[in-house]
């Protein structure tokens, strides 16, 4: 808006310029006619009207010329002018034809000066066009700006309530995976545990078969049923040791041979070294100790004991699996 405004500034200016010089020229050229078209006029004030026609600067040179020579004719003695004007042109300085000469020049001014004053009307009018359709530019871009600013805010808002919550959501999340690293990395710590105890238990359970395999041999399968009589361990625990059903009613007997009880205890012995197993460590020591007849109540107790560490070992690793 200011660059359009200092624009019709400029034309206006000019415009001022122009129709001031068009007035001056019009006002000097209606004296110097009215002064001309007297019968009796007043050289010298004639002689002053058309010395500033002359002066004009929108005079055509043409004119300026006519005006000049008519001028020099008016300062020319009678006898002069009788005998020395000019043969082709001594008519062009009479002073009808300065009058119709400067009428023609007048006419012509002021129809310039009309089409300026037009033109200065049309500028004018688009000025005030192009400033009222900025102003309703502007107008509009303020409310429409207002408007986007009570938007911008409300969306501002909403991120801003949208990046506590997400704040809120990550730090749930953090804790959430923080748990769930510690519960996976106990689960999977229990699960390997379970895993190495399941194969401790099951060689355990292997080196009890096998002494209960050494036990039930042809030297004290005769005397099994006076002296041990090993109880069905229940379709679990059958599972677990792989006992044969019809080892699961008794296995061997009871034997006073020195030789058999140091077999089983060196075996038990040697694989509770191997295993790194304290129960078969501590099962061969009893076996040492005790009668025989107590062999079969240790053995029993020590199957009793896997299977119930066994089921409960199953229900943690059930509970990882479940997390």
């Amino acid at each position: 808006m200011k660059a359009q405004t200092a624009q019709r500034e400029a034309e206006r200016k000019e415009f001022l310029a122009e129709e001031k010089d068009f007035s001056e020229s019009v006002d000097a050229l209606d004296r110097a006619i009215e002064v001309l078209q007297k019968q009796d006029y007043d050289r010298t004030g004639a002689s002053a009207a058309l010395l500033q026609v002359s002066g004009m600067e929108r005079i055509p040179e043409s004119t300026r010329s006519v005006v000049t020579a008519f001028m020099g004719m008016m300062g020319s003695e009678p006898d002069r002018l009788s005998y020395e004007a000019p043969e082709a042109n001594a008519y062009e300085f009479q002073s009808g034809h300065i009058v119709e000469l400067l009428k023609k020049l007048k006419d012509d001014f002021r129809l310039k000066l009309g089409e300026r004053q037009k033109e200065e009307m049309n500028s004018k009018h688009a000025y005030d066009m192009v400033i009222n359709d900025l102003t309703d530019a502007i107008e509009n871009a303020n409310k429409d700006i207002a408007e986007k600013t009570v938007e911008m805010e409300r969306k501002a808002e909403k991120t801003a309530q949208s990046k506590k919550q997400l704040a809120s959501t990550i730090a749930v999340k953090a804790e959430n995976e923080k748990t769930l690293a510690a519960t996976t990395t106990e689960c999977e710590e229990k699960t390997l545990s379970f895993k190495e105890k399941q194969n401790l238990r099951t060689e355990e359970i292997q080196a009890i078969q096998k002494a209960i395999e050494i036990l039930s041999s042809p030297e004290v399968s005769g005397s099994a049923d006076k002296y041990l009589s090993l109880a069905q361990a229940g379709k679990t625990r059958t599972t677990l040791v792989q006992l044969g059903e019809d080892r699961a009613a008794a296995n061997s007997g009871t034997t006073r041979s020195a030789g058999i009880r140091r077999r089983v205890r060196e075996f038990l012995a040697a694989e509770g070294r191997r295993l790194h197993s304290q129960q078969l460590g501590l099962l061969a020591e009893k076996m040492a100790a005790d009668p025989f007849a107590k062999v079969k109540k240790l053995i029993d107790a020590m199957i009793t004991r896997l299977l119930e560490e066994a089921n409960e070992d199953a229900n943690h690793e059930g509970f990882c699996d479940t997390e």
